[in-house]
């Protein structure tokens, strides 16, 4: 605010704080002024700033991706102990080990199919919600472009495949005979 504005409004003029493109060192000290920046020191510091952001968003997917893979393991694991005697029966019908995982895996896939097609929207409004919610005074947009879209659908359906090939290997060692004997 200029000293003119704030003789017009009324207002105690002093300065506390500069920003400007000249050095700091251009500006005389005064008693009034408590903090001086200049536009490089501006810019280092949210350079900083976005080098923290980005490094607690790789630490936030990389713990969501293993988050992902215990969860995921566990529920493909549950589902293989309560369909075992399927899979037996399956294996005493003829079928082979490859065949009866690939069911699984196809299997696996088309649910992680659903989850993104429900998942992105629903993520997508989810990070909108928040953003206005606790973001808005520092006029935060949400930014997502193609890249972003793509390479979750590619870490999801690249997780779920890998949890879904270690579930299918359990296949191999079922005994069909205690599968097939055990009460309902």
């Amino acid at each position: 605010m200029s000293d003119k504005l704030a003789d017009k409004l009324g207002l105690d003029y002093s300065i506390s704080s500069v920003y400007t493109d000249k050095k700091t060192d251009d500006i005389p000290s005064s008693e009034l002024i408590s903090g001086k920046q200049d536009k490089a020191q501006l810019m280092e510091t949210f350079n900083s700033f976005v080098q923290i952001m980005d490094s607690m968003v790789i630490i936030l997917v990389v713990a969501a991706v293993i988050l992902g893979i215990v969860v995921l393991y566990n529920l493909g694991i549950m589902s293989y102990v309560e369909r075992s005697r399927e899979l037996a029966t399956l294996k005493v019908l003829g079928f082979r080990n490859r065949a009866i995982g690939k069911l699984l895996i196809s299997q696996n896939i088309w649910l992680t199919f659903i989850g993104v097609v429900i998942g992105l929207p629903a993520g997508v409004g989810v990070l909108q919600w928040l953003l206005t919610a606790l973001a808005g005074e520092y006029e935060m947009k949400l930014m997502l472009g193609p890249l972003t879209y793509c390479v979750s659908v590619l870490l999801t359906f690249g997780v779920s495949l890998f949890v879904s090939f270690m579930v299918a290997r359990k296949n191999k060692k079922i005994d069909m005979v205690e599968a097939l004997k055990g009460a309902e």
